[in-house]
């Protein structure tokens, strides 16, 4: 199958033909996600232009269109006009990876006819891609190898036994030392480090303060999973049993979750469009050995070719709210 103009996100994880294409990508590239969202209220009567379920299929052809596949999810928007009337609105929130800003454009203009929009949001997410096939398929190396670097060895040892005689010489020749020079050298040294000691105490100051800058830096991984078998291309389980499923599988490695429902889908060669219910994971405080854990058991529970992991760099913090700040700074005064 060609490369689809778009990574489709989790969508494609489970067929098998678009995941061999994707092989030669295993490793974790540096990426750019395009996130969109797109309102269906029409922007001069503030009606509905259309149910949900047709605003899904109107934006799918439009995906398909222009990028041979989607993933979305659902949102409700709300907001409070001049006059104080509360407007609420089904709005669509669609996932892009593989692309370009012209064709992110392009796309935006037709939703924006289509849906009688004023505008369409979009935002630009610098990230890291992986497509990971397992830990059994990153663990198979050639044993070429090993054999390759226990020669090189070999002609090394011999190269050292000779300089070795060499250095019984220069040993000799190094052994007179000026007393002078020795006590020129201890003064000097003196005087350094007197220079220093005043210049540790601002260093010090300084890198407590970038340690608190810091303190708050994180990485979130994002993990997309198709639940559609790669050897069948139909569901492994019921949306249902699919959730549960993958909250076991998080509770056992991390101890709770973050979930969310998202649609996938992509355009074969044969022209058939194939539907996916999709999941995405969000995790923050761990690492990519537990990640990889996770999605091990994940590729073997759902039979998948591979697990789509974002890695985005961001910054945490757990507000308790003003009250509680302003506690916290009474009892340090």
């Amino acid at each position: 199958m060609k490369k689809i103009s778009v990574f489709l996100l989790s969508a494609i994880l489970s067929l098998s033909a678009p995941v061999a294409v994707f092989a030669e990508e295993a490793p974790a590239n540096e990426d750019v996600q395009y996130v969109m969202y797109l309102g269906t209220n029409d922007k001069d009567t503030n009606e509905p232009v259309f149910s949900p379920e047709e605003a899904q299929e109107k934006l799918k052809e439009i995906l398909i269109e222009h990028f041979g596949g989607y993933t979305i999810q659902d949102a409700q928007g709300g907001w409070v006009g001049d006059d104080g009337t509360l407007y609420q609105e089904y709005s669509l929130v669609i996932y892009l990876s593989d692309t370009t800003p012209d064709q992110i454009y392009e796309a935006a203009d037709e939703l924006i006819e289509t849906f009688n929009q004023s505008s369409v949001l979009i935002q630009t997410n610098p990230t890291t891609t992986e497509f990971y096939s397992g830990s059994s398929e990153e663990e198979a190396a050639p044993d070429d190898e090993a054999g390759d670097e226990a020669a090189v060895d070999e002609a090394v040892v011999e190269d050292a036994a000779a300089d070795e005689v060499v250095v019984e010489d220069a040993a000799a020749d190094e052994v007179v030392v000026e007393d002078a020079a020795v006590e020129d050298a201890a003064a000097d040294e003196a005087a350094v480090d007197e220079a220093v000691v005043e210049d540790v105490a601002v260093d010090e100051a300084a890198a407590d303060e970038a340690a608190a800058d810091e303190a708050d830096e994180d990485v979130q991984y994002v993990l997309y999973l198709g639940t559609n078998d790669k050897d069948t291309n139909e569901p492994v389980f019921s949306p249902e049993e699919s959730q549960e499923k993958l909250k076991d599988i998080l509770i056992e490695h991390f101890g709770g979750y973050t979930i969310q429902d998202a649609q996938g889908g992509w355009v074969g060669d044969d022209g058939t469009l194939y539907q996916e219910y999709t999941l995405v994971v969000f995790l923050s405080d761990t690492n990519m050995e537990q990640i990889h854990a996770a999605a091990d058991e994940m590729i073997e529970t759902f039979n998948q070719s591979s697990v789509l992991i974002q890695t985005n760099p961001t910054q945490t913090e757990f507000y308790s709210g003003s009250a509680v700040e302003e506690e916290v700074l009474d009892e340090a005064a």
